[in-house]
């Protein structure tokens, strides 16, 4: 039985489906999107600790020689103390 009623429902109802079923389209594709974004930021954020990190071990690498001079040093000092105290 077709009443203004139900004709009417029905017709919001396919209304109803119809704005579900472009919500879902524009969801798929709006995460897909993300996706591509969140891949892109993720490979710049690797790039950048890499450069980070090299940049770092560059640094030590060029302290390294002044550091070992100067532990050199203390340890030179420290066995003229010690040599100091056992006379």
């Amino acid at each position: 039985m077709h009443t203004p009623n139900n004709e009417q429902l029905e017709k919001l109802e396919i209304e109803a489906r119809s704005i579900e079923d472009a919500l879902v389209t524009h969801a798929r594709a709006w995460a897909l999107d993300q996706g591509s974004f969140t891949r892109q930021f993720l490979l710049q954020e690797a790039r950048l600790a890499v450069v980070n990190q090299a940049e770092v071990t560059d640094k030590v690498v060029g302290e390294v020689p002044a550091l070992k001079a100067e532990v050199a040093e203390v340890c030179d000092e420290l066995a003229a103390m010690l040599g100091l105290l056992k006379v």
